[in-house]
This record gives structure tokens, C-alpha cells and sequence, in this order.
């Protein structure tokens, strides 16, 4: 929350820099925040898009669920699960990459992720399932929602 609200600050006062000496239209209000647990799961339940299969690292093309779970992948051993570059997961019809797996994603709502973490087994990374959290740790992230 603290981060959305320090990039909500930050993108204002650039549009407003761009804004400065010109008669453009009036600088839109953009608020970041959390997303909703509704929200998230409409993001999530979106088909996965065929073709970003055929662009992503080779380990995802033979897997059903290509998704960096714990225990998705057979050749890794025990306890070397970590998080994965940016831009190399499987896209979703929305355009957006591990919504599933990689790290779990904060919501608006304390204490509760959504999506599984590579420390996560597929089980417990439901569409619907939460993940209860306290603290911040290794598995644990977020993506910000733009408000305009």
C-alpha cells in the first residue's frame, strides 16, 4: 500500500512536468492501489494465450500448467525453487505473466496473497484460494492496479 501511494505521488508530479508551460487537456487523476480479491481472480481466470507458450523459455512448452510451482518440475532438485526472471512466464489473454506461481500477490485485503509462489505447491495456488501471510518474504510480491 505504502508503494502504491508513493507511485501514485511520483506519476502525478511527471504528468504534471510534462504538463507545465503547455494548453493541453486537464492531467488525469491516476491512483494506484492493491488489487480487489475479485479483481484479481477475473485477471487470473484468464485463458492462457497459445502463442506466448511458443515464446517462453523451453522448460514451459511440454508442461500442462506452465506455471513456477514447487514441485512442477521434475530435473530440479528439492529446495532449489526460486523466483524467475521478469518476462518469462506464460502470458495470459490480458497480456499478464505468472499470475500463478512465481511469487504469491498481494491483495487489498491484509495478510492474504493470491496465486502460489514458487514455494507453493498447485494445490494451494488456486484460482480461489487465499494464502495467509504476516511478515514479508521470498515468495511473497505484488502488482500494482492504475486507476485513471
Amino acid at each position: 500500500t505504502a508503494f502504491c501511494t508513493w507511485r501514485t505521488a511520483r506519476v502525478r508530479e511527471m504528468l504534471l512536468i510534462r504538463k507545465k508551460g503547455r494548453n493541453s487537456e486537464e492531467t488525469p487523476c491516476i491512483t494506484y492501489r492493491l488489487p480487489t480479491k475479485e479483481e484479481w481472480e477475473m485477471a487470473a481466470a484468464s485463458p492462457t494465450n497459445k502463442k506466448s507458450i511458443k515464446k517462453a523459455p523451453k522448460i514451459y512448452h511440454d508442461l500442462e500448467m506452465p506455471f513456477n510451482l514447487k514441485g512442477q518440475y521434475a530435473q530440479e532438485p528439492a529446495g532449489k525453487f526460486f523466483t524467475a526472471p521478469v518476462n518469462q512466464g506464460v502470458r495470459n489473454e490480458y497480456g499478464m505473466q505468472n499470475m500463478f506461481g512465481n511469487v504469491a500477490e498481494m491483495i487489498n485485503q491484509n495478510g492474504v496473497a493470491k496465486g502460489g509462489s514458487w514455494n507453493h505447491t498447485i494445490d494451494e495456488s488456486g484460482l480461489t484460494q487465499a494464502i495467509n501471510y504476516t511478515e514479508a518474504s521470498a515468495w511473497l510480491g505484488f502488482r500494482c492496479v492504475c486507476d485513471v
